[in-house]
């Protein structure tokens, strides 16, 4: 009689698991996604930017979790501006119209940015995020672990299959899981 690897029979027991686990983090990032999505303020028309000038006090508009959104327009972000004060690669006299216009877009860019953050933040997004990106490594770390074991049954070739299965459904979304 032909018995399985015990290695493999222990295996066995933590694939459904830690696939459910997965599944459950996932879910709750989508949900936490979502709320943020609602809680973000619009960005605010005034720190929209076109044109060179504004070339290196911008970033590209993205979605909650940092991916660039269609027709992504370039927003003021006020860490890159006040770098490019420091460095002398934008002129701000606070005295001059201009100067004046771009101090009070720094500050709506700082208010809007701060709010973004809260909202995201609010939502439970990152420890979501992360609570999935975990629950996927540990199925990448058992689908490594049955996949150096030679099954000696198809009791042990089932467990294989279905530990590398959930580790294959959480790779599918594995870039959707661990942008920003």
């Amino acid at each position: 009689m032909v018995t399985e690897d015990p290695a493999l029979v222990d295996a066995g027991q933590r694939p459904d698991a830690l696939h459910a686990e997965w599944q459950t983090a996932n879910t709750l990032r989508a949900e936490a996604r979502a709320i943020a999505e609602k809680l973000c303020q619009p960005i605010p028309e005034e720190i929209v930017c076109e044109g060179s000038f504004w070339a290196g006090c911008t970033e590209t508009e993205t979605d909650i979790e940092g991916n660039k959104v269609r027709q992504a327009r370039e927003i003021l972000d006020s860490a890159n501006t006040l770098r490019q004060i420091e460095i002398g690669g934008l002129h701000c006299d606070g005295r001059t119209t201009f100067g004046k216009k771009l101090k009070r877009m720094i500050e709506t860019a700082k208010s809007y940015e701060a709010a973004r953050e809260a909202a995201i933040e609010k939502s439970g997004f990152f420890d979501h995020r992360e609570r999935a990106v975990m629950a996927g490594i540990e199925l990448g770390n058992l689908a490594h672990e049955v996949a150096e074991i030679e099954p000696r049954t198809m009791a042990g070739v089932a467990v294989q299959a279905r530990a590398l299965c959930a580790y294959a459904e959480a790779e599918d979304k594995w870039d959707d899981i661990t942008q920003r």
